[in-house]
């Protein structure tokens, strides 16, 4: 497929002749995501930038969707280009929760492109002088309990068996 702009063809014949032809594309046919100009991710607070980019026509692009919810102009950046380059602020990606989202870039050609953008919060540290338990460390009175529980279960047993033993 052609990319939108002017484009030289030379048809040759097998008597030898040839014939250049000038083909001038105004837009590509379909509107796709441009994988090595698109970020697929971004952790909350880091402050890396998020960029989409597409092979649609930068004039005719209108607007952004983020979860079908329409993105105001004020949250992105539009890179000056010929293809749809678009910068999402990070004031604007701080905002969103933990999870994935659907990136629709539209078109006023009534075409629209899409991509993923999964967003992850970074874990939070509790704080000095708080520590986190180890896996299985039930602390001293569990056990205690534990120990309780055993005696009483056998002082139980012992009672049963007496009482067996004088209703013989």
């Amino acid at each position: 497929s052609l990319t939108a702009g002017e484009h030289v063809a030379t048809l040759s014949y097998q008597d030898g002749t040839s014939i250049e032809v000038k083909l001038i594309v105004t837009e590509a046919t379909a509107v796709e995501i441009v994988a090595d100009g698109t970020t697929e991710s971004y952790l909350v607070g880091d402050e890396a930038t998020v960029t989409v980019e597409a092979t649609g026509l930068a004039p005719k692009f209108i607007g952004v969707k983020v979860n079908g919810l329409l993105v105001p102009h004020d949250q992105y950046e539009i890179a000056d280009s010929e293809d749809t380059r678009i910068t999402f602020k990070t004031e604007y990606l701080d905002t969103l929760a933990a999870g994935s989202y659907k990136v629709t870039l539209l078109y006023s050609n009534g075409r629209s492109a899409e991509t993923v953008l999964l967003i992850t919060v970074p874990a939070v540290d509790p704080g000095p002088g708080v520590e986190s338990p180890d896996t299985g460390d039930f602390g001293l009175g569990v056990w205690m309990w534990l120990a309780a529980a055993a005696v009483m279960a056998c002082g139980y047993a012992v009672i049963r068996e007496s009482e067996k033993k004088r209703q013989k």
